[in-house]
């Protein structure tokens, strides 16, 4: 007898450590990681606070854990919730930031773009690039000019070559040296030592291929030293430049892939990466510039053409997401709706990360799967404010 007493007393026992171990188990599940300013995400506590507003500090659970406490919240018939077109959605888990729409401009690529200047005064003898718009080969000609000066130096190299100097006589280097400076190509030269004769006209070679974007001279106009002549762009190169808004820049990388469409080009998508982000905010708009390089070598895109662009971000981080439409901003804070079942929703006090393509991102407040009213909501809080009621019944009007 006494040792089936003992037996069960240790089975009682055993199942009583199980029991509390169970339970912390549970509790170690739900611990609450910390809390955070429900105005501030970044300002967080170990300890349940208040801010400087009043207002209670939000916890933040493990794994996402929301506890499921009590709340009475308001009730609404099934009648009277298809009659203010009530909807509810699932709060997700999902990757938050991974596409980003914007308008975008096409522009020059600074990198591709030079200016053409005079390296030398004298008149224009002949104008190979001679409108606006002309597209121009690397190393070609666009104009001649006569210079006295050049030509004088020219003469100064051929009597040197012609007085049996060598080619590494330091006279002779620095003749040649002297046309280099003043913009002759190494070909240039050796076709006048060839030749035996000074050039009378001497060409401007352009030193890129692309088209002309502007131009000053006319034929027979004298140009002085250092005067712009043409502006000479890579039409293969360009960029799209689009202003993102504060709230996304966070969704926007170095290196993500962009792509965008034009309705000058219809189903056409062209593809390229953000290469730049500005440093600082546009104090007017409050939007920051993004920039990515564009590859035109069909010729399809012209600048300042608009596109549609869309900034893929292939590493967007997991959060808890909802239809921006369930969120009511009372100024103070954040609130949606939950479906408490059985026809009761209530508000929760909760911390948005960032708000973009119709869709919020939730730090703290709500857990994944909970169903909140994604149509709705407010005319359920505005009811609830007007009547100072925790339950209301909208099929009746009345308050209880």
């Amino acid at each position: 007898m006494k040792k089936a007493l003992i037996i069960g007393a240790l089975a009682l026992a055993l199942l009583a450590v199980t029991s509390c171990a169970k339970t912390a188990e549970k509790k170690e599940a739900v611990k609450i990681l910390y809390y955070v300013n429900p105005m501030d995400p970044s300002a967080k506590s170990d300890i349940p606070m208040k801010d400087n507003m009043g207002m209670d500090y939000l916890p933040v659970y493990a794994e996402g854990y929301q506890p499921k406490a009590a709340e009475s919240g308001v009730a609404i018939s099934e009648a009277g919730a298809k009659r203010i077109n009530v909807k509810t959605v699932p709060a997700e888990l999902k990757p938050f930031g991974l596409s980003l729409k914007a308008v975008g401009r096409i522009s020059y690529d600074e990198r591709a773009w030079v200016h053409v200047s005079a390296r030398f005064g004298g008149r224009v003898e002949t104008l190979y690039a001679d409108y606006t718009g002309v597209k121009v080969e690397a190393g070609k000609p666009i104009m001649s000019l006569y210079s006295p000066p050049v030509v004088a130096a020219q003469q100064e190299l051929l009597q040197i070559r012609r007085r049996g100097a060598a080619a590494e006589d330091a006279v002779f280097i620095a003749s040649k040296e002297k046309l280099r400076l003043w913009g002759l190509a190494d070909n240039q030269i050796a076709e006048i030592l060839a030749s035996g004769k000074a050039a009378y006209a001497v060409p401007v070679l352009s030193p890129i291929s692309g088209t002309v974007i502007s131009k000053t001279p006319v034929a027979g106009m004298y140009v002085n030293e250092g005067e712009m002549l043409f502006e000479i762009a890579d039409l293969n190169k360009l960029w799209m430049e689009a202003d993102v808004y504060e709230q996304d820049i966070a969704r926007v990388g170095l290196g993500d892939s962009v792509e965008m469409t034009s309705v000058a080009q219809p189903g056409v998508v062209f593809s390229g990466k953000i290469s730049f982000i500005a440093p600082a905010l546009d104090p007017a708009t409050r939007t920051v510039r993004i920039r990515a390089n564009v590859d035109n070598r069909q010729g399809f895109l012209k600048p300042n053409m608009y596109v549609e662009a869309v900034v893929k971000n292939a590493n967007a981080p997991k959060k808890i997401v909802v239809p921006s439409t369930a969120l009511l901003d009372t100024g103070a804070r954040k609130i949606v709706y939950v479906d408490l079942g059985n026809g009761r929703f209530a508000g929760r006090n909760v911390v948005v990360d960032a708000v973009s393509g119709g869709e919020a991102a939730i730090s703290a407040g709500l857990a994944e799967g909970e169903q909140v009213v994604s149509s709705g909501a407010f005319l359920i809080d505005s009811q609830a404010q007007l009547t100072g009621a925790k339950d209301i019944d909208y099929d009746e009007g009345s308050a209880k």
